[in-house]
């Protein structure tokens, strides 16, 4: 009886290590013949994988035809739950698509992050297919695990025909990701200017505040896309803002650390002072001069504090952006402003090195101990003086 057992899972490997292959190379002819030998093509491979997943991934569409006439299942699902029209939309392969959901393709399933079959051909640009899976019954303001919907796939990647689409479809622009983020917020932070400007159309606000208070316009003007800057600022953003005095802030972790004492204490620079700062100072902090001049033509606040009570020009010198110094000096910049610990503008270049030095030695702590160890064992072998 084991002896028959054995016999079976060899036969089963055999299968397996024919028709697979077939439908991942395409040939149709050795699949018929397969199939017409009595060969499973509903069997799994070790990512729960079907032949059928495997002919949609690689674009197959004749053997899938085939595969569906013979009985495969077209809501199979892998490992990581994704059907094979899930793999088709993901590969942009809309002929294997079409001919899925003739017969019979789910497409409200969801795979192991929770995207939908809408959410991965938003993602691809796929305008047609968009507007067919909508139809079809696709819920278009489905969320993944990230609480992201189908449009947001489409404003991260700068699919423009997709994102109309989607909005003449109804898909809501004001919903938010679990991070607090609107498709506004992503089509920013990439510099998608002609789909800020469809989306600011289509109603989005322009002010919206992320969990960590950013704005859209705040986070082009980190990133450096003008272009979509001026056309937030020419739409209303506000250009002032920043965190809100009175508010709280995230967790007692940071609002210990906001009363630290300690120039280069990590928390306080990359998270805390983060959250609060504005545009201006995300432009000076990112070496953004046309940025920065940008924001100060339309009335930006020169000396703007953040959470440290550090102005843009404190980070001007930071970053020993001297341009930048010279811009923000000639537009009211305070240069006796000083910050929490007492810290001039242009105190902050030596700070700004000596933080440099401590991180280089820091990472890098076992080459400085050899050279060490090398110049101390050259200078005992020199001849003392006498």
């Amino acid at each position: 009886m084991q002896q028959g057992a054995c016999s079976n899972a060899e036969d089963e490997t055999k299968m397996k290590a024919t028709l697979f292959p077939a439908c991942e190379n395409g040939n149709k002819d050795i699949v018929l013949n397969l199939i017409l030998r009595g060969d499973d093509i509903n069997a799994t491979d070790s990512h729960k994988r079907t032949p059928l997943h495997v002919a949609c991934r690689n674009g197959h569409g004749s053997i899938a035809g085939l595969l569906i006439r013979y009985g495969a299942q077209v809501n199979a699902e892998d490992e990581n739950m994704a059907t094979p029209l899930d793999l088709a939309c993901q590969n942009d392969f809309g002929t294997i698509v079409m001919l899925l959901i003739h017969h019979g393709a789910k497409v409200t399933t969801k795979d192991k992050t929770a995207r939908t079959p809408l959410h991965l051909v938003s993602s691809m640009g796929h305008q047609e297919l968009i507007a067919l899976l909508i139809h079809r019954g696709a819920h278009i303001n489905a969320e993944d695990d990230k609480g992201e919907t189908p449009i947001y796939k489409a404003c991260r990647k700068g699919h423009q025909d997709a994102v109309a689409v989607l909005l003449e479809e109804n898909a809501d622009v004001h919903v938010s990701s679990k991070a607090g983020k609107t498709p506004l917020h992503y089509a920013c932070e990439a510099g998608h200017t002609r789909i800020a400007e469809i989306l600011v159309n289509g109603g989005a606000d322009v002010n919206a505040r992320d969990n960590l208070e950013k704005t859209p316009v705040f986070y082009a003007c980190q990133r450096g896309y003008i272009e979509t800057a001026e056309h937030l600022i020419a739409a209303g953003a506000d250009i002032h803002s920043a965190y809100r005095p009175g508010q709280p802030l995230p967790s007692d972790e940071t609002v210990e650390c906001s009363n630290c004492k300690d120039p280069l204490c990590p928390w306080q620079k990359d998270y805390i002072s983060d959250f609060t700062k504005t545009p201006l100072h995300a432009a000076c902090e990112k070496h953004h001069l046309n940025v920065a001049e940008l924001l100060l033509k339309h009335g930006a606040d020169p000396n703007a504090r953040d959470c440290r009570e550090r102005t843009p020009l404190h980070y001007a010198y930071a970053v020993r952006n001297k341009d930048m110094e010279s811009l923000l000096c000639q537009n009211g910049a305070d240069e006796k402003a000083k910050d929490i610990n007492g810290n001039l503008p242009k105190d902050l270049r030596s700070l700004e090195v000596s933080r440099t030095w401590k991180e280089s030695i820091r990472g890098n702590w076992k080459f400085y101990l050899v050279c060490l160890m090398v110049v101390l064992g050259l200078c005992t072998l020199l001849p003392s003086s006498r």
